[in-house]
């Protein structure tokens, strides 16, 4: 888990995260010591959580090392603070997402995550699938 905040306060956290948790931020060289370490270990696979990853202030620098270590990759995200740059770098770096969605339709979706959620994911889903990113759907039942 990478940080505890989140964009979201969603009814079902299991987490409890928040947009009221304070966030934290790992230091470069924290960064890359974790990384190190995680090398030296033969680690394979490395899944980023949170609460929402991408609310951390570092994690495009996080995510830019992880990369470079040729790590498989996957955060666990309601990929709702995607941006071009970040779509960028997931391709580039063939990092798989699990993405967050809870109904079909905006009325189920956000009255878990909040309003307009759902929307805002369908365009994100279609703008990730037109640069053929590897990503699945995660949902609670």
């Amino acid at each position: 888990m990478i940080t505890k905040h989140c964009n979201l306060a969603c009814k079902h956290c299991f987490e409890g995260s928040s947009p009221s948790f304070e966030v934290k931020r790992i230091s470069s060289s924290d960064t890359d010591r974790i990384l190190s370490q995680f090398e030296a270990a033969n680690i394979q696979t490395l899944k980023i959580t949170g609460g929402e990853p991408f609310s951390h202030p570092d994690i495009d620098n996080f995510l830019f090392k992880a990369i470079q270590c040729h790590f498989e990759t996957i955060i666990l995200t309601n990929a709702l603070l995607l941006n071009k740059q970040r779509i960028d770098m997931i391709k580039k770096g063939h990092i798989q997402l699990g993405i967050s969605l809870d109904g079909m339709t905006s009325d189920t979706h956000d009255f878990i995550r909040g309003k307009g959620a759902f929307d805002k994911l369908i365009r994100i889903l279609k703008i990730l699938s037109l640069e053929d990113i590897k990503f699945s759907i995660t949902c609670t039942i």
